[in-house]
């Protein structure tokens, strides 16, 4: 560019020249004006270096200027990445929100309506509370004016009580020394009464006990007879009855429960037995003669035997004596 410009000033002087040659002056006009116009050029070439270097700088900062342009094209790239995603979270956050919060907040909403009316409630109880107690604080007061008026009758009447209640007290304490000294005697003529039923009862088990081996063998006769076999059930029953209702302290008791055992043992070896009906449940189908008692202890409809008149006996599987029963019910 710089070569174009001189060449063009040259062609100029040339010019300029050609048109001096026709003077007078031409040769000495022809010098000065050269050195003018290479005082010309040179200036200009100055200043075309100058621009030169000016163009330079510029080109450098363009340059400089095109990376700052592409750094920042790349931040508002990833910006603009970063405002996608963000309008994608703020997207799936509102999903969230619309799917997970709002029926949570709702719930917890409704939580809270539900726990204000019981609040409210709870509220208007404790007012209610409130005015019940004023009412039983006033209905109190009252109540020991009262007291305080019954207090001093109660005082009047207790110095009399006093008294008789000495009185009372020296009759209540003869009356249970009476009751224990009858009882004392009572106790020891029961245990008298019981020790002589034993006595008695142990002679006739140890009679039957001698008598039960010849008499309840059958074997040999051709028509057996039971009538011994059934008195010494009758005496088992009877005497088993008697010592229930007896303290096992008194004496001969365990001898004559002994006793009596061997005795049934003296039936079953001779194919006797008798059947265990007390404390079973009664029902009408049983082949046995029933008296019947009322017993409000039983559930409504029960019926239980809970006595034997008469057991029942069984001689080799098959009844010789129906059981005569007592039996206990709650129609």
């Amino acid at each position: 560019m710089k070569k174009i410009f001189t060449i063009l000033l040259l062609f100029s002087s040339l010019i300029l020249i050609s048109q001096e040659v026709d003077s007078a002056d031409a040769d000495l006009g022809l010098n000065k004006l050269i050195l003018n116009q290479e005082k010309i050029v040179i200036d200009f070439n100055k200043k075309i270096d100058i621009q030169q270097t000016k163009i330079e700088k510029n080109s450098q900062n363009l340059v400089s200027l095109k990376s700052l342009l592409n750094e920042v094209q790349l931040k508002s790239d990833s910006l603009e990445m970063d405002l996608e995603n963000e309008k994608s979270f703020n997207i799936n956050l509102r999903a969230f929100v619309r799917d997970t919060a709002n029926p949570f907040i709702k719930r917890t909403n409704k939580k809270f309506s539900s726990q204000i009316v019981d609040n409210n409630k709870f509220a208007s109880n404790i007012d209610l509370i409130n005015k019940d107690l004023s009412t039983l604080q006033s209905e109190i007061s009252t109540a020991n004016l009262k007291s305080l008026d019954n207090t001093e009758q109660i005082n009047s009447v207790s110095t009399d009580l006093l008294s008789k209640q000495k009185i009372g007290l020296i009759l209540i304490f003869l009356v249970l020394i009476l009751i224990l000294t009858s009882y004392i005697v009572g106790d020891k003529k029961s245990k008298k009464i019981f020790e002589s039923q034993i006595k008695d009862s142990q002679q006739i088990v140890d009679w039957l006990s001698s008598k039960s081996e010849s008499s309840l063998d059958n074997s040999k006769a051709s028509e057996p007879n039971h009538s011994f076999a059934k008195n010494v059930a009758d005496q088992i029953i009877r005497i088993t009855t008697n010592l229930d209702r007896m303290d096992n302290t008194i004496k001969g008791f365990k001898q004559l429960n002994a006793s009596v055992r061997k005795l049934k043992q003296a039936l079953d070896r001779n194919e006797y037995e008798i059947v265990e009906l007390l404390n079973t449940n009664y029902n009408s189908g049983m082949n046995v003669e029933a008296n019947f008692i009322l017993d409000e202890s039983l559930q409504t409809g029960e019926s239980k035997i809970t006595r034997i008149i008469k057991p029942q006996i069984n001689y080799k599987g098959k009844m010789i004596q129906m059981a005569q029963v007592e039996v206990s019910q709650n129609d």
